[in-house]
């Protein structure tokens, strides 16, 4: 019987930590030998830090598939401009890819 409710609360403890941006794995384990210490997690709560930094990340990764440098003036342009908003150049397709 013990075993299933360890189980079941390094589950769900899994699962929570990931949600609140903490280490799923170490909270596992964790409630695995202490099915209790899943209040802890509870009390803890969210990792705010850990969260910021999740969403810069997905805001730098959705930027990079959103815009090109210009190969000017090196400001970020978006990927189907012609002219450059900041230095005023002509820009093709070419001069992107390099």
């Amino acid at each position: 019987m013990y075993i299933f409710i360890a189980l079941a609360a390094g589950f769900i403890a899994s699962v929570l930590a990931e949600v609140y941006g903490r280490d799923a794995t170490f909270w596992f384990w964790i409630c695995l030998i202490f099915p209790f210490a899943i209040f802890a997690l509870l009390i803890l709560g969210e990792d705010k830090e850990a969260l910021q930094l999740e969403k810069l990340k997905q805001q730098r990764q959705k930027q990079a598939n959103e815009y090109k440098e210009c190969p000017y003036c090196a400001e970020l342009i978006k990927k189907k401009a012609i002219v450059c908003k900041h230095c005023g150049r002509d820009i093709t397709t070419k001069e992107i890819e390099m």
